[in-house]
């Protein structure tokens, strides 16, 4: 029967509209179709109601519904299924792209994989021996301030100071009478300084055009040996190949290395610069402390000596007190302590440093 049926006046009705009627009266034969007197008569033998259409058309749909989830269901799972097999088996194999991509190459130091034996065999001193980086940090910041202070106070005079260093007269070497206490006196200037990292250096960009350093580097080239399969040549012996860095560059590595305790490394480096800049102040110093903590006292001796007779002064005090101390490791008592009666003489930065040492 359908789900709905029409009126006398042609309007549709629904099931309990249409239940209602034919339980209130009785449809009249010469009102029905044939099928429609026959379904008649057979609910009138079951003695049942239209109303039971209404639970037949609820199971109905409940089943078409269930239809409908199913195949949705279906649907998803065959949509999903077959994703999972594409990205498993089927789509591009990427590694096999990225293996193929050649990398850069892979360019190193010479020095930062070898030392020469002369600088590999060299030991380290005792820890409470050694001169820090920290040391040198703080040296130099109260050296600042002192320096920024002397400026405030009397701005004229600081900027046309100038210092007098008197040198001992070099030996075996002949050389004029040119002053009554037979010492050379000379004049100093400042140079302009920069900071690397934490300690201070003479910045050669102004004194220098274009200062570059030639380096030797290990180029390895090919495909990382993770990266390796049998289709491709991965790895090709390393190059052995001679370049040029800029000089601050150069020196801002070797301060480096020295600030991290690495003096053996950083003494080569400024052993590098001397041989292209053989007056270079940085290296003197520097190189003369990595001597220093290495033991070679005798070598950090004369280079602290160079940087002290150097023609720029901004290590002058710092050199000088580091003689004395090379000196004193040198079982050098007697010229040791003569040199720092001279420091706490001059009122310096080391000078009261130099007392107390000449008290013990």
């Amino acid at each position: 029967m359908k789900n709905s049926e029409t009126n006398k006046q042609g309007q549709a009705i629904d099931r309990k509209e249409f239940g209602k009627i034919t339980r209130k009266q009785t449809p009249q034969p010469e009102d029905l179709d044939a099928f429609e007197q026959t379904a008649l008569e057979g609910f009138r033998q079951m003695n049942s109601s239209p109303d039971i259409l209404n639970s037949l058309d609820q199971r109905f749909l409940h089943s078409n519904a269930i239809s409908w989830t199913s195949i949705t269901s279906v649907a998803l799972s065959i949509i999903l299924f077959s994703g999972f097999i594409w990205f498993v088996w089927l789509r591009p194999n990427e590694e096999t792209t990225v293996r193929k991509t050649p990398v850069a190459d892979r360019r190193y130091e010479l020095s930062d994989l070898v030392l020469p034996p002369q600088f590999d065999t060299m030991h380290t001193i005792e820890a409470e021996k050694i001169i820090p980086s920290s040391e040198l940090v703080k040296n130099f910041k109260q050296q600042r301030n002192t320096q920024e202070s002397d400026h405030i106070s009397n701005p004229d005079k600081a900027e046309t100071k100038t210092y007098r260093v008197e040198v001992d007269s070099l030996p075996n070497v002949p050389l004029p009478d040119i002053s009554p206490s037979n010492k050379l006196a000379t004049s100093k200037n400042m140079a302009k300084e920069v900071y690397l990292g934490n300690l201070k250096a003479i910045d050669y960009r102004a004194y220098r055009s274009k200062p570059s350093i030639p380096i030797e580097q290990i180029i390895i080239g090919g495909t990382p040996a993770n990266q390796e399969n049998d289709e491709i040549n991965t790895e090709e012996l390393p190059e052995r190949k001679t370049a040029s860095i800029s000089y601050h560059e150069y020196l801002s590595k070797s301060m480096s290395l020295f600030e991290k305790g690495q003096y053996k490394r950083a003494l080569y480096r400024f052993q590098k610069i001397l041989e292209h800049y053989p007056s270079d102040l940085n290296a003197l110093f520097y190189g003369g402390l990595c001597q220093y903590n290495l033991g070679q006292f005798k070598q950090a001796e004369n280079m602290f000596l160079q940087s002290q007779t150097h023609n720029f002064r901004n290590f002058d005090e710092d050199s000088q007190w580091y003689v004395a101390k090379s000196m004193l490791e040198q079982k050098r008592k007697s010229e040791a302590q003569q040199l720092l009666r001279k420091i706490s003489d001059q009122n310096g930065f080391y000078a009261e440093q130099a007392r107390e040492l000449l008290q013990n």
